[in-house]
């Protein structure tokens, strides 16, 4: 996420505890590895945790990948509880 965004961060921070994991492709034309990595590192920075998963040589493509990476996703999901009931919030934009 751009930095820009990085307010959001601190929001569901102060009220929530949510694991975030993120898969990128090594050759995503739209998500950079540096950008994924910051993103990581500003979630971390502010008290929750996120890990992040690189697909080596893998572009954008979610579809072709899917049935490997769909069990991977849910693996994480089982393994992360929240502390709380979800709550929907809407946000607002700036």
């Amino acid at each position: 996420m751009k930095e820009e965004f990085y307010p959001y961060i601190d929001h569901a921070a102060a009220q929530r505890n949510i694991p975030v994991a993120i898969w990128v492709g090594t050759a995503d034309p739209y998500f950079s590895l540096e950008l994924v990595h910051a993103t990581r590192d500003a979630i971390n920075g502010r008290g929750l945790h996120a890990d992040v998963f690189e697909m080596k040589g893998h572009d954008h493509d979610y579809y072709s990948v899917a049935g490997d990476l769909n069990p991977k996703i849910w693996e994480f999901l089982k393994a992360t509880s929240l502390f709380a009931q979800p709550e929907w919030e809407s946000y607002k934009r700036r």
